[in-house]
């Protein structure tokens, strides 16, 4: 079941380099209304983004995320758009991990994360960039 297609605008005008297409693992009972993404990069701190109503996501929601360098993408299902509630993994209801990735500059990347139970998602996450 897919969640949610997520659009980041990293390249040119009207042109979607990057995609995050998230999918429901049949662990995840309760569908989460909001997503927080954090992305850890291999030679950085990570960046955080949101959290955003699942289906509000605005385009460009990694473009932090420089070319040329290793990530991974984390994504927190939560229940409420609050931060402090979409931290803890008591409050959060999926969780979802992929990569690590790596991209040049001007290149398209899909990203399938499949979002799961907070217990199996936790065991998972977050991806070493």
């Amino acid at each position: 079941m897919l969640l949610a297609l997520v659009g980041s605008g990293v390249g040119c005008a009207n042109e979607t380099l990057v995609s995050i297409v998230l999918t429901r693992d049949e662990s995840l009972t309760v569908a989460p209304e909001f997503v927080r993404f954090v992305f850890p990069l291999k030679e950085d701190a990570d960046v955080e983004d949101g959290p955003y109503a699942i289906d509000n996501v605005p385009d460009g929601a990694f473009v932090a995320v420089p070319p040329r360098i290793s990530f991974s993408v984390d994504v927190i299902g939560c229940l409420e758009n609050n931060i402090a509630t979409c931290q803890e993994p008591l409050d959060f209801v999926g969780r979802g991990c992929a990569g690590p990735f790596s991209r040049e500059r001007d290149t398209a990347l899909e990203i399938e994360v499949v979002m799961q139970s907070t217990a199996e998602g936790n065991a998972r996450c977050p991806v070493d960039p």
